[in-house]
């Protein structure tokens, strides 16, 4: 069978967004459940933060895999929410550093262990081998389409 006449069902960008799909929907239901009014979004930046403060808007759009428009809308919503904060670059006035501030580390604080096991849920029965593959299928997919 050609690509062109499979169905749906067999393509797997269907099932990496059915994926991707269920696991927003299960990360919106855990903020919901914490009383946190975050969007997945924003709760991508808040950990990769907790990982590394300091970092640039692009630097937080490249390792997020986000465009930067989207990264500076969301840290627009984020710097008024009082959860990071924008800091001039010393070193160069025209950039900035972002930096979570107390309610923010807080919050990460708040939902970063149930955020954790909700990962873990979602790789049940699920080999550290299979798990190994899949990551380099989904790098070699990405690879192919970003070259093409």
């Amino acid at each position: 069978m050609q690509e062109i006449d499979k169905n749906l069902d067999d393509a797997y960008v269907f099932w990496i967004e059915r994926a991707v799909r269920a696991l927003r929907k299960s990360k919106s239901k855990l903020f919901s459940e914490l009383g946190v009014n975050v969007s997945v979004d924003q709760w991508v930046v808040l950990k990769r933060l907790n990982e590394r403060q300091g970092q640039s808007q692009r630097e937080i759009a490249e390792s997020t895999f986000k465009d930067p428009a989207s990264i500076t809308r969301t840290l627009d919503v984020m710097v008024k929410r009082g959860f990071v904060e924008r800091r001039a670059n010393e070193a160069d006035r025209r950039t900035f550093e972002i930096f979570l501030t107390i309610e923010g580390e807080s919050l990460v604080n708040k939902v970063l262990e149930k955020a954790v096991a909700y990962r873990v849920t979602g790789l049940d029965g699920v080999s550290v081998k299979d798990l190994d593959h899949l990551k380099k299928t989904l790098n070699r997919i990405s690879e192919n389409l970003e070259s093409s």
